[in-house]
């Protein structure tokens, strides 16, 4: 009996120490930018040629808790052949976050690898954000901003959804 008792205790510990682990995972805010759309030329057009029918690339923001800026690149390709879609991930490499006013910049930051931190008092939409990535041994760069009014395409808290923005964005 008291063996019941005590794996019943344990479980009931693990069980709340669990529940207490997901309630403390950070809160996250994720921005899906829409870079280009390519469709395929004529002589794309063909099932023969070695190219994608169309390509789309997007930069994916996820901004946790407020304070980190996670950077990533990913293109959608479709195969004409079967008519299938693919995403390709390129977590960024570098990271450049400046302060934006029209065309002027000010105040930059640059960080090595796909993570950079959001200054306190400051919005995402207040920064140009350059990046480099890598695809197919070719380095990349990207310059956007992400327009003020815009909100979050996702809201995750505690690691599940909480709120889907609709927009022509990325879907998965």
């Amino acid at each position: 009996m008291r063996q019941c008792l005590s794996l019943g205790a344990i479980a009931m510990a693990l069980s709340s120490a669990l529940a207490m682990a997901t309630s403390a995972q950070a809160a996250e805010e994720i921005y899906k930018v829409k870079l280009s759309d390519q469709t395929g030329s004529f002589g794309q057009g063909s099932v023969f040629s070695s190219s994608d029918l169309d390509r789309g690339e997007w930069v994916v923001l996820t901004i946790t808790d407020g304070k980190t800026v996670k950077v990533k690149h990913t293109t959608n390709t479709m195969n004409k052949f079967w008519g299938t879609r693919k995403w390709f991930d390129h977590p960024a490499t570098a990271v450049r976050m400046c302060l934006s006013d029209g065309f002027e910049t000010k105040d930059c930051q640059t960080a090595e690898g796909d993570t950079i931190a959001l200054p306190a008092g400051k919005q995402i939409h207040d920064f140009q954000i350059d990046l480099k990535y890598t695809e197919r041994d070719t380095v990349y760069k990207r310059s956007l901003q992400v327009a003020k009014g815009t909100k979050p395409t996702e809201v995750k808290e505690g690691g599940k959804k909480v709120e889907q923005a609709k927009s022509d964005t990325k879907t998965e």
